[in-house]
């Protein structure tokens, strides 16, 4: 029978005999040995050969006194000689376990992620038009979801990956509770980081955009005289819309900033110019902008749709509330009309009296 401790004893002697390495060393070097057999010992039964593999990684005892000798080294600078050999035995099992704990605690990130991020947009940055209808709201569910389909994509390899290599470990259990744990303790800050990057990255994907192929324009309506264009473009913003209007003098290529809708609530619909071409009117979803080409006089014409606030400072608009006119008219030279729907009253705004 193979007994463990003589062979250590032997091993020990012929380490004092030439008397080059310390009686402190080599109780470091034994404790470093130890260890390692402890690791085989988890598994099965320590047999010779096994004895001999651990004696082999850590180096022959000639070769240990040679390289004591040559570096003339302390206990420290000892321990990093071993890290080489000694703890890249002991320590490739627990590298291995570690990788696949890893594996596994991106994995529950991810799904942690995709839940979280989905719900915390669904719950906070929605309004009542995105769940009007049943149909709306599956499509709303789907957008969500879809947005933060990345960290599902990255749970998925996570997962594959860490299973395939865990069907060769006993003790799966611990392999998936102990990554669980932190990876639901740290869910704020991935969570909030996933909405950071939803929410930021229609501001700096649209800037770069806007680098490489100017503003998008969204509406353009030339008069009729072809003096004149009114335009809409739709700037970079964290949550568009954001409409800007224009006219640009088509002569000489100067443009007048009319007016700014407000930023993710009011878009334009459709621009109206005067057959006088001397106003022409923006038509948003709240407002009528008139606008009188002579001066670039203004008129506002609001057209309903409240402002309900959120706890978290945000707002949404019932687009319910909004009353849209069934027709825009140019009765006259400064001039312009319109009638709401389901109303026989037109009413008529003068220009020249603002």
């Amino acid at each position: 029978m193979f007994d463990l401790n003589q062979a250590i004893d032997n091993w020990r002697y012929n380490l004092e005999a030439n008397g080059r390495i310390g009686k402190d060393n080599i109780d470091e070097l034994e404790n470093h040995l130890r260890d390692v057999l402890d690791e085989i010992a988890k598994s099965k039964h320590i047999e010779e050969s096994d004895f001999n593999k651990a004696i082999a990684q850590i180096g022959e005892v000639s070769d240990l006194e040679k390289e004591f000798y040559k570096l003339k080294t302390d206990k420290n600078n000892l321990i990093e000689i071993l890290e080489d050999g000694v703890l890249a035995m002991s320590t490739q099992k627990n590298r291995s376990d570690r990788f696949i704990m890893t594996l596994f605690f991106i994995g529950f990130c991810g799904i942690i992620g995709w839940i979280g991020s989905t719900c915390w947009m669904l719950k906070g940055w929605t309004n009542s038009r995105q769940w009007a209808t049943p149909g709306t709201a599956i499509q709303t569910i789907i957008f969500f979801s879809l947005t933060f389909s990345l960290f599902l994509l990255v749970a998925l390899v996570c997962f594959i990956w860490g299973n395939k290599l865990l069907k060769t470990h006993d003790q799966k259990r611990k392999f998936i509770l102990k990554p669980l744990v932190p990876a639901i303790l740290l869910s704020p800050i991935y969570v909030f980081l996933g909405g950071t990057i939803f929410l930021t990255s229609p501001w700096w994907g649209g800037w770069a955009r806007v680098a490489v192929f100017g503003y998008k324009v969204v509406q353009s309506q030339v008069s009729g005289d072809g003096k004149y264009e009114a335009y809409v473009i739709d700037k970079p913003s964290f949550d568009g819309p954001n409409h800007h209007l224009y006219i640009r003098s088509i002569g000489d290529n100067s443009a007048h900033v009319i007016a700014r809708l407000d930023e993710d609530v009011d878009s334009i619909q459709k621009i109206h110019w005067s057959p006088f071409n001397d106003i022409v009117v923006f038509e948003s979803w709240f407002n009528l902008n008139a606008v009188r080409l002579s001066d670039y006089k203004l008129v506002n014409v609001q057209l309903g749709g409240e402002r309900h606030w959120r706890k978290n400072g945000t707002f949404w608009v019932d687009y319910k509330d909004v009353n849209h006119p069934e027709t825009i008219d140019f009765p006259a030279v400064n001039k312009f009309s319109y009638r709401f729907k389901d109303s026989d009253e037109t009413k008529t705004i003068d220009m020249e009296s603002f």
